[in-house]
């Protein structure tokens, strides 16, 4: 995990959808993206909230397992918490926030509207396909005239904090071409943490360690043909030998926010 986030950090996704294990905790996996485009676990943590102390702490201790490096850009939903801690621990990353969840949340609070023929698409338009702020101006302006929807106090805020969601203002900083931490390949990642809902966090933990394992093994697989990936890696060039790579322990990356009494229940 250490050796993939050295190469594939730029770039961390984050989601704390899933409560996984007997307590109600919160899961909190780090994924990324390697240079095949496919998924790469980094690590996983636990919380018990979602106060932005506890995604501090989440974040800090993640960063001290990958050696403080900080990431490029870091996706996640659209949480004041979260970013409040983000601001806090890694003021000099990019925050994003994932497209897909608000996708979802218009599904709310322009229920309306999205009842409209032609409405989705333009609002589609203005979520993931502008190329510049030109022509994202140009759509938005579009989308409030033709729908009569400027009232709207959810699409006000929305465009308000637009630089943290739209692609056009991010043609300065790497993403990879993320847009959503909900995409097929991460979602597949995360199934590790939803399909071993009601575990002890200890079984959890070590039914998680396998499933990282079998990631990367299909990532292997996916590169197989290209060249030999080197065990305990899911980067490999051809010039490097499996001798000349620090493979890190899947323990090294697993953390819990817990209190001393809590510790007692696990």
């Amino acid at each position: 995990m250490r050796i993939d986030y050295d190469a594939f950090g730029d770039v961390l996704v984050h989601d704390t959808t899933y409560r996984t294990n007997k307590y109600d905790m919160i899961c909190g996996p780090f994924v990324g993206m390697n240079h095949h485009k496919k998924n790469v676990m980094f690590g996983i943590g636990f919380i018990l909230n979602e106060k932005w102390e506890s995604f501090q702490w989440l974040f800090n201790t993640f960063l001290k397992s990958m050696g403080g490096k900080h990431p490029v850009t870091i996706m996640t939903d659209q949480s004041a918490a979260m970013a409040k801690a983000i601001r806090k621990v890694v003021p000099d990353s990019r925050h994003r926030l994932c497209t897909w969840h608000i996708g979802e949340n218009s599904n709310k609070h322009l229920k309306a509207f999205k009842a409209i023929e032609g409405f989705n698409k333009l609002f589609d338009t203005v979520l993931k396909y502008t190329d510049t702020i030109a022509e994202f101006q140009h759509y938005w302006e579009s989308m409030v005239e033709k729908y009569d929807c400027a009232k709207s106090k959810w699409l006000q805020n929305l465009y308000v904090i637009r630089e943290l969601w739209c692609p056009a203002y991010s043609k300065d900083c790497f993403s990879g071409g993320i847009l959503s931490s909900q995409r097929s390949e991460t979602t597949n990642s995360l199934s590790i943490c939803n399909k071993l809902k009601g575990q002890k966090l200890k079984s959890w933990k070590k039914k998680t360690a396998k499933g990282v394992v079998k990631m990367k093994a299909k990532a292997h697989e996916a590169v197989k043909d290209y060249f030999e990936v080197p065990e305990g890696s899911t980067l490999a060039h051809p010039s490097e030998s499996q001798g000349s790579l620090e493979v890190y322990e899947a323990d090294d990356y697993f953390g819990v926010n817990v209190t001393p009494l809590e510790i007692s229940f696990l």
